[in-house]
């Protein structure tokens, strides 16, 4: 093994799989060593240690994980809710950011309904509520409200999720490429409707499958850039509360799934 006289600051490597011979450490199979660095933060952290690595400490056969500490070094995502209902979706979300599997954070919960449940759910759970009220205000007007409110939170990724407005031209230019929306129905089939009415005109044509959609937001409604679908069968029993009982919970895994991308810069093409 070349390269263990190699001194670099706060850098030490460890040993395992190794054995003295004749003056010379030599690999004795299995993981041989590591390397621990410290640093003021993480990055410069993970530059030394991999600095060592394959630069200073080297021997026939070699090959080393590269990933260590790499999913640390991505920021929590930082997610602004837009909603009117009840924010179903919104509690798997939630459930996702706490059990670990999703690297993110909802930072702020807006609703232009003082009495929405999501609102009362957002609190529940420690996270920003905000009542705007659209009194007296047109869309752009309101949406600039929102933007304020959005930015204000730092806001990375805007989540409509049940929210019963239609957005203006200036917000969806303002947040392109980093609003999502859910529709119930897999687009471009049945786009325009809203919640039962789009499940009952699924069930009227018969359709053999439907599900959700999570899509960016678009001027054009419901005809943004497709991120992630889920899809169930349609039964031919189905009514449209039937429907949207099985179609409902595939919301939130969808959801999860697109911000779990945007993170990955999987929707960068996508959204130019």
């Amino acid at each position: 093994i070349l390269g263990l006289d190699y001194e670099a600051r706060n850098t030490h490597v460890i040993h395992a799989g190794t054995v003295r011979r004749d003056g010379k450490v030599l690999t004795n199979g299995g993981r041989v060593l590591s390397v621990v660095s410290s640093d003021t933060n993480l990055d410069s952290a993970l530059k030394g240690a991999y600095a060592v690595l394959g630069e200073k400490v080297k021997f026939e056969g070699m090959h080393f994980r590269k990933d260590i500490g790499a999913r640390a070094l991505k920021a929590p995502i930082k997610l602004g809710v837009l909603g009117s209902t009840r924010g179903t979706s919104m509690q798997y979300i939630i459930d996702a950011i706490a059990n670990g599997w999703l690297r993110a954070s909802i930072e702020v919960v807006v609703s232009n309904k003082k009495s929405a449940v999501i609102l009362e759910r957002a609190q529940n759970h420690g996270i920003n509520a905000q009542f705007i009220s659209a009194k007296d205000q047109n869309r752009p007007e309101f949406d600039a409200k929102v933007t304020e409110c959005l930015k204000k939170h730092d806001v990375d990724l805007v989540l409509a999720i049940g929210y019963m407005r239609i957005l203006s031209d200036e917000f969806v230019r303002e947040w392109w490429g980093r609003t999502l929306n859910v529709h119930p129905s897999l687009l471009p089939e049945f786009a325009g409707g809203m919640d039962l009415q789009v499940h009952q005109a699924v069930v009227d044509a018969k359709k053999e499958f439907s599900g959700c959609t999570v899509h960016f937001i678009t001027e054009e409604l419901d005809g943004g850039p497709i991120a992630v679908q889920k899809r169930c069968k349609v039964l031919s029993e189905d009514t449209a509360e039937t429907l949207k009982a099985r179609v409902q919970p595939l919301e939130g895994p969808a959801f999860v799934e697109a911000i779990y991308k945007y993170g990955n810069g999987d929707y960068k093409e996508l959204c130019k």
